[in-house]
């Protein structure tokens, strides 16, 4: 697992995320086809980006999928997927990220309340299971027409998780 994008200033709004990746899957798969690699083995790309009020979220949803450039997506924030590890999520954030750093369950001035975006093991560990299940049922909570990038809230993230450690769906 290779990450392309770890620095704040380097252009991660959700469509400059596609296009890098979009650049980066050419190229791997340009070396992956000299190296005669099988199906199964050729590279996953995957961009993982929230909603933030971006604008085109919906375009770079759209140009990741059809360049098959994997996505995992939280609306209105990654913090959705952390708080999911907890307890269900439902209703809605009306797009404010706030909210959902203030639902997770840590105790007012410790060091996990005072660093909301920083996920350490302790916060996430063991509680897989959990987070999926109730992923699940936040993203059911919306119409089936409703486009992902209108969903509040919403997270897929697990589907990066089980691709990327190879873990089969529970």
């Amino acid at each position: 697992m290779h990450i392309a994008n770890r620095r704040a200033d380097s252009g991660r709004k959700p469509l400059d995320l596609v296009e890098q990746a979009i650049r980066l899957k050419r190229e791997e798969d340009r070396k992956a086809k000299r190296a005669k690699l099988e199906a199964e083995y050729l590279p996953q790309v995957w961009c993982l980006f929230d909603h933030d009020n971006y604008t085109y979220v919906r375009d770079a949803l759209d140009q990741a999928e059809k360049a098959g450039i994997g996505v995992a997506f939280s609306h209105p924030c990654f913090e959705v997927w952390r708080l999911a590890h907890y307890k269900p999520v439902s209703g809605s954030f009306a797009g404010v990220c706030g909210g959902a750093a203030e639902r997770l369950p840590f105790q007012r001035g410790s060091q996990d309340a005072r660093t909301p975006k920083v996920v350490l093991p302790h916060q996430i560990l063991g509680r897989y299971k959990t987070a999926r299940k109730n992923a699940e049922q936040m993203n059911g909570q919306h119409a089936v027409h409703v486009g992902k990038w209108d969903k509040d809230p919403y997270t897929d993230v697990h589907e990066f998780v089980e691709k990327a450690l190879h873990i089969d769906s529970y």
